[in-house]
């Protein structure tokens, strides 16, 4: 297949690699809002999309659209999705670089070209240290074992929107080993040279097909990995296409986002959103196809250079972004840590990872659940029902908030009943506010074994 390759000038670079990064970052953040029906809560968000699709090649704008989605993490944080909070740490990274930039320029005029070679070596380094989480993680007995295993699970729901696959004993197991594999793979041939575009055709076609999983609305997570992967793409991407592409795109893109913005009136149960992934995710995976060849080439650049930040101190946000990934090891947080659907169980002093066992756990957080008997609490009740154990934390943290509730519970044995919650002091005292925002426990079954939930 022949394509126009025609040979970029030095000016028309930096458009070429913030636009496309730019526009598929911003449309993931309307895929995320969808995906959620959060369109209260994320219009300051939907609004700064808008605003930088119209010039997705202004470091300003993309500024701006980084802190209306880290200052919305952060107002509902801790209790956002392990992707939101990843993209909110990527957004951290370009506000730092913008500032940097601004102090450095006096000026609020900021280049794209010296934006985007500030802060894309840190965000790509951020990706590799979340695939190296998402694939750690998993290397659990939980995982690897086909009666509990998220990898069997998703594929069992797969089966149902997609009747053809194969059901048998054999794919199972072929289902476990292959996710950790391409998972694994997937960084590695980003960070080499001579295979990263193929890293970035892999990864685009695992996610595409992972987003129609009817367990969850995948797309949300896919779309911000297609934004990412922008990052490890040629500078002069654009410009290997062919006017006639260009003007589909100028189409396409469009389309894509007021169809998303049009969700937003979508009835009840019905995800409108998939379908528009469908024809979004396979826009670009063509175009990105169309722009780098069948053959896909080597890379210009060695992995050295795209992950050397020009500042020492933006290695600060991937080294942070490591910490996170860790915490549940460390007996800390057991959401937003990447451990998504990886079947790891850290808790009750019963870890199940094939390499780390509780000798990092230095807090003992995660040693201390109860059990809820009853509660007039929604959430609590329903934890009761489903007969999932609580974090004394959570219980913690809806009683110094919500305060107004009865609770029945056992803990180490013992049964309290509290007609109100705060009759409870322990309960009433309220929580550090940066303990709010950093630590959240997910509930856990009293079966050892850790079932496939998030």
């Amino acid at each position: 297949m022949e394509h126009a390759h025609p040979t970029p000038n030095t000016a028309a670079v930096p458009t070429d690699v913030l636009t496309t990064f730019a526009t598929l970052w911003s449309i993931a953040s309307l895929f995320h809002i969808a995906s959620y029906d959060h369109w209260d809560r994320g219009m300051l968000i939907v609004i700064a999309v808008v605003w930088l699709l119209l010039k997705p090649s202004s470091a300003g704008r993309l500024a701006i659209l980084a802190l209306a989605q880290v200052t919305v993490a952060a107002a509902f944080s801790p209790f956002i999705s392990n992707h939101w909070f990843f993209t909110a740490f990527i957004n951290l990274a370009i506000l730092a670089s913008w500032l940097s930039c601004a102090v450095r320029e006096r000026s609020w005029q900021i280049d794209g070209s010296a934006l985007y070679a500030m802060f894309a070596p840190p965000a790509r380094a951020m990706l590799l240290v979340f695939y190296f989480y998402a694939v750690f993680h998993k290397l659990n007995a939980d995982f690897f074992n086909v009666a509990t295993s998220c990898g069997t699970d998703f594929y069992a729901h797969h089966m149902q929107r997609f009747p053809f696959l194969i059901e048998a004993g054999w794919v199972n197991w072929l289902v476990i080993v292959s996710t950790i594999a391409v998972e694994a793979l997937i960084p590695m041939l980003l960070f080499s040279r001579k295979t990263r575009y193929w890293g970035v055709v892999l990864g685009m076609l695992f996610h595409a097909f992972i987003a129609f999983n009817p367990k969850s609305p995948f797309y949300n997570f896919s779309s911000m990995l297609f934004g990412a992967y922008a990052l490890f793409l040629p500078a002069d991407f654009l410009g290997r296409l062919t006017d006639a592409h260009l003007r589909w795109l100028k189409v396409a893109v469009p389309l894509s986002v007021v169809a998303l913005l049009l969700t937003m009136f979508d009835p009840p149960q019905f995800d409108g959103a998939l379908y528009i992934w469908a024809f979004y995710g396979a826009a670009v995976i063509a175009v990105v196809f169309l722009a780098l060849g069948l053959r896909l080439p080597a890379a210009t650049l060695p992995a050295r250079s795209i992950l050397r930040p020009q500042r020492a101190w933006l290695a600060a946000f991937p080294l942070a972004l490591l910490l996170n990934g860790f915490m549940p090891y460390l007996g800390l947080k057991t959401e937003t840590s990447f451990a998504m659907y990886s079947n790891l169980r850290t808790e009750l002093g019963q870890p199940n990872h094939f390499l780390v066992g509780s000798q990092f756990e230095i807090f003992d957080y995660q040693r201390d659940f109860v059990r809820i008997v009853a509660s007039s609490q929604p959430t609590l009740q329903a934890m009761a029902d489903r007969g999932l154990l609580v974090s004394w934390f959570e219980l913690h943290r809806l009683g110094s908030e919500v305060r107004d509730f009865s609770v029945t519970y056992i803990r180490d044995g013992v049964t309290v009943r509290l007609d109100k919650v705060t009759d409870d002091p322990a309960l009433a005292e309220p929580i550090p506010a940066w303990k709010q925002s950093l630590l959240y426990f997910r509930p856990i079954g009293e079966d050892p074994r850790q079932r496939c939930y998030h």
